[in-house]
């Protein structure tokens, strides 16, 4: 029988936690499944904790000792969990009706890593966020194109290069052989497009369920913060993504395709690439420690699949179908 973890990552967003957890209550209990809810509070400085217990005491709540981002925020929530299926979401997300019930069935496959659904607009009907398709521009991949299968049958399944973490229900035992998200890439960006695509790599898949719909407010968050300062940590965190999923010559190209556009870049002015590559090299040491992380995380007589590999698999698995990009 399956069971659901429901784990919330929480900074100062008690406004959001009043406005979408009754949609998340509602479908939980529509899914007819046992279940768990945990809010993990990132030293919010507004009253999310005490709103909590005082309005959900039913709620699990966990207090971070101290301020770590998404990746760290999860992670204390995976640890927490005790559910058989794990589901991200961000105190921004409003479920809609019947949300559960649809991605379900994805998990009879024992192959099954992780399942999102469709992502609209808080008060408009715009789709943000449907199956991711990889796409390459050199030795750089590009992860942020959403796409959708116009002529598949019922029996066919939606494969998605990753999960968006603000959506993702995912089999809780693989997500903890892997030891949840990649905190080198905290405090935010590009953490759940590693996870995804570390589960392709070990052999696992990562699907999409049109029928699940949810509502998205946007980057809360980040766009409270110094969008410079954002600039950098995102640029960073791409360079990272490549550098742990890039071994020897590969690696080594794309490093050179990197240096090759950065000489060209300051014509636009975007000086936060820059500083994004420098704290990129700076982290080689994390980087190597992420890659034997992965590498640990292979059962024993299992081949790592390249990241080039992934995606031929994706396209091979869409290949019989008419792709409609969005």
């Amino acid at each position: 029988m399956n069971s659901i973890s429901a784990i919330i990552p929480n900074y100062n967003g008690c406004d959001l936690l009043e406005r979408n957890l009754p949609s998340l209550f509602r479908e939980l209990e529509l899914a007819d499944v046992d279940y768990e809810v945990i809010v993990v509070d990132d030293r919010s400085t507004d009253n999310s904790v005490d709103f909590l217990r005082n309005n959900y005491p039913q709620v699990i709540v966990v207090e971070q000792k101290k301020n770590g981002g998404f990746s760290a925020s999860c992670n204390a929530g995976i640890r927490t969990a005790t559910k058989s299926l794990i589901f991200l979401m961000n105190s921004d997300i409003k479920l809609t009706s019947n949300y559960f019930k649809p991605q379900l069935k994805y998990f009879e496959k024992s192959c099954t890593f992780g399942v999102m659904g469709q992502i609209i607009g808080y008060y408009d009907d715009k789709v943000q966020d449907t199956a991711k398709w990889p796409t390459t521009n050199g030795l750089k991949i590009k992860s942020t194109n959403n796409y959708y299968v116009e002529n598949g049958d019922k029996e066919f399944w939606t494969p998605s290069f990753y999960l968006s973490g603000a959506n993702a229900l995912i089999n809780s035992e693989k997500l903890k052989a892997l030891s949840g998200f990649d905190e080198i890439f905290s405090p935010y960006y590009s953490e759940d497009l590693d996870l995804s695509v570390r589960a392709w790599r070990l052999g696992w898949k990562c699907y999409y369920e049109s029928q699940s719909v949810c509502r998205h407010e946007g980057s809360v968050t980040t766009n409270k913060l110094r969008k410079g300062k954002v600039d950098i940590i995102y640029r960073r965190n791409r360079f990272i993504f490549h550098g742990v999923h890039y071994d020897g010559w590969h690696k080594v190209l794309y490093n050179l395709q990197v240096v090759f556009e950065l000489l060209f870049k300051w014509i636009n002015l975007k000086f936060g690439i820059y500083f994004g590559f420098k704290e990129y090299l700076l982290s080689s040491k994390a980087i190597k420690a992420s890659k034997a992380q992965l590498r640990q995380s292979l059962p024993e007589g299992e081949n790592l699949y390249s990241i080039h590999e992934v995606i031929e698999k994706i396209r091979e698995e869409v290949k019989p179908y008419e792709v409609k990009m969005l």
